[in-house]
């Protein structure tokens, strides 16, 4: 229920934003990234450690406005570990892997040909802990609810396509601790009724807008 909550006050709120921008029209997208997780992780006292990892993530949009839009992503965030010296087992391993859901609000600004945009708004993740120690393993699970944010820049090559980089951050939770995983990814972003960012034209359908008149054109 907190959950839902949340994601309840994120969506509200992006679509008041974009009910008060005044645009007729809006517009649904998908994408995926991959790039690299970081779990910043203290490292201290063991005698191998891994904080980073390959990651990706898919998303689906909708843009109430050229500003305005809500998000919906699912993020695997990789897999981590380290070993240690604890006795007596002797050689202790533990292994770190996370995933996360998120919907966030996205508020975004065209500089020029490309567009950055923040982002924030609540993640329930998933972090799952496998420790192996003197022939044995225990794997513990463990779900956790709290506040994501981010930023990036979007480059739209045609007026449907775009590539998207961006950095954002989430919390989860381990047995015994918690903390903050860093994603930095880039990927493509598809719109599926053209771009909002064409020149000298009011929001609508970029198919009906001449090819002269994009800001950025097809290649």
């Amino acid at each position: 229920m907190r959950l839902i909550r949340k994601c309840g006050a994120v969506a509200a709120a992006a679509a008041a934003c974009g009910l008060l921008a005044g645009q007729a029209a809006a517009q649904p997208y998908v994408g995926a990234s991959a790039g690299r997780s970081d779990f910043r992780l203290d490292c201290a006292g063991t005698i191998e450690c891994s904080k980073r990892d390959d990651a990706y993530k898919v998303y689906a949009g909708w843009s109430f406005s050229p500003n305005v839009a809500v998000e919906l992503s699912y993020a695997d965030l990789g897999k981590v570990g380290g070993a240690s010296l604890v006795q007596p087992l002797g050689r202790t391993e533990t292994t770190l892997s996370a995933s996360a859901w998120a919907l966030t609000a996205v508020g975004s600004w065209p500089v020029g040909p490309v567009t950055v945009f923040a982002r924030a708004g609540v993640a329930q993740s998933t972090g799952e802990s496998d420790t192996r120690a003197g022939g044995g393993s225990v794997t513990r699970k463990l779900d956790a609810t709290d506040f994501t944010y981010g930023a990036g820049a979007t480059w739209m090559i045609t007026p449907r396509i775009g590539l998207r980089a961006e950095w954002e951050r989430v919390r989860a939770k381990f047995v015994g601790s918690s903390g903050q995983i860093d994603l930095v990814s880039a990927g493509i972003v598809v719109r599926f009724t053209g771009s909002y960012y064409w020149q000298g034209f009011p929001a609508g359908d970029a198919d009906a807008i001449p090819r002269s008149n994009f800001l950025l054109a097809d290649v």
